[in-house]
C-alpha cells in the first residue's frame, strides 16, 4: 500500500503539471475544475502529512531522556547538600527523604520524577539561607528548577508525536482516496476537451499512466478507489 500511495502521489504531480500548462483551456469546464481543486487539495494534504510522518520519534524521546537526566543530576546534587544539613541537625525525616540517587529519579515514571525534583527544590528553597554554608547557591536552586521545568515541558512530546503521526497517516489515506475519485471523474470528462485542445487530452492521458517502479506494471490511481 505504501508503495502504491507513493507512486500515486508522484503521478498526481505529473497530472497537475499538465493541468497547470493547460489552465486556460480547462477553466471553461467548471465541473472539471472542481475535480482539479479536489486533486490539488489532496496533494497539499499528502505533502503536509508526509512531512509529519518522517519525524524521528527516537530523537524526540532522546531529548526528553537527556533533559530528565540533567534535572535528576541537579536534584541529586541539591539532595546531597540537604542530607548533610539533615545529618548535622538530626532531622531524620529530611535525611531519609533525600536518600536517592540520580538514577532512582530517572527510573521513576515521568510525573513522579518531576514531583521528586520539585520536592527537593522546595525543601532546599525553604532552607536556602542555612544551606549557604554547605555550598548551596541561588544559582544551584535556579538551575534545578529550570531543569525540572524543561523536563516537564518535554514529557508529553513523544506521545504527542505518535498521535500526530497517526493523524497524518489517516490524512494520507483520505487524500489518496479523494484524489483517486477526483481523477476518476476527470477521466470521464477529459474527452470533452478534444475539440478545444487535443494536445491537452493526449498529455493528460499520458500523465495518467502510473509506472510502478518496483516492477509491478502500470495501473490507475482511480482503480483502487472505485472497487
Amino acid at each position: 500500500m505504501k508503495k502504491r500511495i507513493e507512486n500515486a502521489r508522484n503521478m498526481w504531480g505529473v497530472v497537475d503539471e499538465v493541468l497547470i500548462k493547460y489552465e486556460p483551456v480547462i477553466t471553461i469546464r467548471p465541473p472539471f475544475m472542481r475535480q482539479v481543486a479536489l486533486l490539488r487539495n489532496a496533494i497539499t494534504v499528502m505533502d503536509r502529512a508526509a512531512l509529519v510522518k518522517i519525524k524521528e520519534l527516537e530523537g524526540i524521546a532522546e531529548d526528553k531522556n537527556m533533559l530528565e537526566l540533567k534535572a535528576a543530576e541537579k536534584a541529586d546534587y541539591v539532595g546531597n547538600i540537604l542530607q548533610a544539613y539533615a545529618l548535622d541537625h538530626e532531622d531524620h525525616e529530611l535525611y531519609r527523604a533525600m536518600m536517592f540517587s540520580t538514577y532512582d529519579i530517572v527510573d521513576m515514571r515521568d510525573t513522579l520524577g518531576f514531583d521528586r525534583m520539585m520536592d527537593v527544590y522546595q525543601k532546599a528553597y525553604r532552607l536556602r539561607n542555612e544551606l549557604m554554608e554547605y555550598g548551596l547557591t541561588t544559582v544551584d536552586l535556579d538551575a534545578l528548577e529550570a531543569a525540572a521545568q524543561a523536563f516537564k515541558a518535554k514529557t508529553a512530546a513523544p506521545r504527542s508525536a505518535i498521535v500526530e503521526r497517526s493523524m497524518a497517516t489517516d490524512d494520507v489515506d483520505t487524500a489518496y482516496h479523494l484524489a483517486g475519485k477526483a481523477l476518476h471523474s476527470m477521466d470521464k470528462m477529459i474527452d470533452t476537451f478534444t475539440k478545444e485542445s487535443p494536445a491537452l487530452v493526449a498529455a493528460y492521458k499520458k500523465a495518467r499512466i502510473m509506472v510502478d517502479l518496483g516492477g509491478g506494471g502500470d495501473s490507475s490511481a482511480a482503480d483502487d478507489t472505485e472497487k
